[in-house]
């Protein structure tokens, strides 16, 4: 036979015909799939109910705790979701106010809404992400005190681990938050990125004995508000009103506002353009009242600093004259790289300490 030419047509092979066996197996196979599919979709849904019965419990324990601590909580109503990866339960309109704990007075809380979610992987780590904007006011514990609105993206609270355990802390995150007071414009809004903290309680080992609650903090490129409209600095340059990153290490120890409470400040730094600012001390609350305190403040690179403190709108072209001046005469007397000012606090006036003004030479030996 030549090439190229085809075999006569009883000899050309033809594929196998499926025989009945085949399309049973196959059809078993399908059969198979479904059937797994089905088993773990239902699975999946007894963990969501399960996961669903957890959230009602741990929100009727926050609940419970916020009231046995004289707050009022409340909500419009609330829905059921995240099925399949996780439960969630949302909130709207949610408000806690009232309450003579932690701060005296208490604190006024209301939002948009808020969603408590528990992955179905994680049943341990429930978490409360924010929905819309969030409002806090201090209320009678600072008379006057502004009313502050908050959003953001990726703005969750991590709540703890077990019931009741407060002592574990709450973990908030935020990819981006947004600050401004209530009624502020558009260019009154600060803005941070990547912010991360933690507020823990930890109850006195003896009964009356002075408890604590300990706060961290840490966020990068925080943007300042702009200053006011038409003022010296509102054209100033965009890269003097962010700040790098700022750090705060804080304790409160006992009761605020009550006589002998104690709040410490172990770490605070703030890194603003290449100045570096450091702040430590604490200050306690005597029984009349009046608070006292000692820290210790040190400024690296203060020339730049006042100029960005200006450019930011904290503080006028005098005030940056003036405190360039006496900066200078303290840079004088202990040369380095880094001013240290100590500051007293006494009778509600913070003060500068004892300060090098100037290095007397020593007498020779007689």
């Amino acid at each position: 036979m030549k090439p190229g030419m085809q075999p006569p047509n009883g000899q050309r092979r033809l594929p196998p015909r499926r025989t009945q066996a085949g399309r049973g197996r196959g059809r078993g196979l399908l059969i198979g799939a479904a059937a797994l599919g089905a088993l773990l979709a239902g699975l999946d849904t007894v963990l969501w109910v399960r996961a669903e019965r957890a959230l009602d419990r741990q929100l009727a324990g926050l609940v419970a705790a916020a009231r046995a601590a004289g707050w009022d909580f409340e909500a419009d109503g609330d829905s059921r979701g995240g099925w399949p990866d996780a439960a969630t339960l949302t909130l709207r309109h949610p408000s806690l106010h009232g309450g003579a704990r932690p701060l005296p007075g208490g604190i006024a809380w209301s939002g948009d809404g808020v969603m408590l979610s528990l992955p179905l992987l994680h049943p341990h780590r429930p978490t409360l992400l924010a929905d819309g904007t969030q409002t806090v006011t201090m209320a009678s514990a600072l008379p006057g005190s502004p009313t502050v609105r908050f959003w953001g993206s990726g703005l969750s609270l991590r709540l703890p681990d077990r019931q009741g355990a407060m002592q574990d802390g709450l973990r908030l995150h935020a990819d981006v938050l947004h600050v401004a007071l209530a009624g502020a414009g558009p260019d009154d809004v600060a803005e941070a990125a990547d912010l991360t903290a933690r507020l823990r309680w930890r109850p006195s080992p003896t009964p009356g004995g002075a408890g604590q609650v300990a706060l961290s903090l840490f966020l990068r490129d925080l943007a300042l508000p702009v200053p006011g409209q038409g003022g010296e600095a509102a054209g100033g340059d965009r890269a003097d009103r962010i700040v790098q990153q700022a750090r705060l290490e804080a304790t409160l120890i006992g009761r605020p506002g009550s006589p002998g409470s104690r709040l410490r400040i172990g770490r605070a730094e703030i890194d603003w353009g290449g100045s570096r600012v450091r702040f430590a001390g604490q200050a306690s609350l005597r029984a009349d009242g009046s608070p006292d305190g000692d820290f210790v403040l040190e400024l690296a690179d203060a020339g730049p600093a006042l100029r960005r403190l200006r450019g930011a709108g904290f503080i006028d072209a005098g005030t940056e004259q003036a405190m360039a001046a006496v900066l200078g005469l303290i840079a004088a007397g202990e040369p380095g790289p880094a001013l240290r000012l100590p500051l007293l606090l006494r009778d509600g006036m913070l003060r500068l300490g004892e300060i090098p003004l100037l290095r007397l030479p020593g007498l020779p030996p007689g």
